[in-house]
């Protein structure tokens, strides 16, 4: 799972920046294992950014079966993941040159940490916002669905059903 590697890797970024804030000092071997906790969390935010994606596209296809409508919404996800898939290649550009520049006495000391850990919240908020963006897209889909046909008392359920979950995801997330 995408969005538990990305935990993972972050966890390790956390454990080796505490680490320096209380002045431990880092080895090589250390430095090397940040550096690459660093690629492993970017990889999964980028692997996980194109699975929303690719899902939105699946759902896509089956809710909507006119081509011309479908492709109009197609080119809307497009466009709305390929604007979150820009953002994190800046902010991967920035975070790399940051770490680069941190280390390159060989040393990561407290403050580049923090900016480096700085620039990388800026990477877990735009997590989020794709989280709720998506969130919303979805409850868009289902109501879009539903609004084609006359309701009917099980198609109504359905569809209270199909809100339901997605009110329950979004609180579970």
């Amino acid at each position: 799972d995408f969005k538990s590697d990305i935990t993972n890797s972050l966890v390790d970024l956390q454990n080796t920046e505490w680490r320096v804030s209380i002045g431990i000092e880092l080895t090589e071997s250390e430095v090397g294992d940040y550096k690459q906790s660093t690629d492993d969390y970017i990889k999964g935010v980028e692997d996980w950014i194109e699975q929303q994606h690719y899902t939105a596209i699946v759902s896509l296809n089956t809710l909507i079966k006119d081509p011309e409508q479908r492709a109009k919404i197609q080119q809307y996800f497009d466009d709305f993941y390929g604007q979150y898939e820009s953002e994190l290649n800046t902010l991967q550009g920035q975070l790399s040159n940051k770490i680069e520049e941190a280390l390159q006495d060989g040393v990561l000391d407290a403050d580049e940490a923090q900016a480096i850990a700085e620039l990388r919240g800026k990477v877990d908020q735009l997590i989020s916002s794709i989280e709720m963006d998506s969130h919303q897209a979805r409850l868009e889909s289902i109501v879009l669905k539903a609004g084609g046909a006359a309701p009917d008392k099980e198609s109504f359920d359905n569809l209270c059903a199909q809100i339901d979950s997605e009110a329950q995801e979004i609180i579970d997330s």
